[in-house]
């Protein structure tokens, strides 16, 4: 069997290969809209890889806020991410509780808010 560290590796090659190609594309309809997503603390890297690569490829921006409880994935993300050349303000990460939750939904910039869970979520 492997390592885990070696498995670890291979998952980040992997994934920075991925982002690479997904974040040279240019799309003819990019629209620049921020957008955010709520990373659930139970699926901390599958729900942003669904989101971000592709809302940052149609020209968006987005914030992603990490579970509290489990902030790390998302933190290796826009890691590799940054160094698959994804510019600098594209991704933007903030930390936070509840109070975060209201600044991003009180933000008019932001234009869509995606998260995992009841609407009770950030309540």
């Amino acid at each position: 069997g492997c390592s885990v560290k070696r498995s670890k590796s291979t998952f980040e090659k992997c994934l920075h290969r991925l982002l690479t190609l997904l974040l040279n594309i240019t799309l003819p309809c990019a629209r620049t809209k921020t957008l955010h997503m709520q990373a659930p603390f139970n699926f901390p890297a599958m729900i942003p890889l669904w989101m971000f690569p592709i809302a940052c490829t149609a020209g968006n921006t987005f914030v992603m806020k990490p579970s509290e409880k489990d902030p790390g994935a998302c933190m290796m993300l826009a890691q590799l991410a940054s160094e698959a050349g994804l510019p600098d303000g594209v991704l933007n990460i903030i930390h936070g509780g509840k109070e975060s939750v209201d600044f991003i939904c009180d933000d008019t910039d932001i234009r869509a808010v995606s998260f995992v869970g009841s609407n009770a979520v950030g309540a």
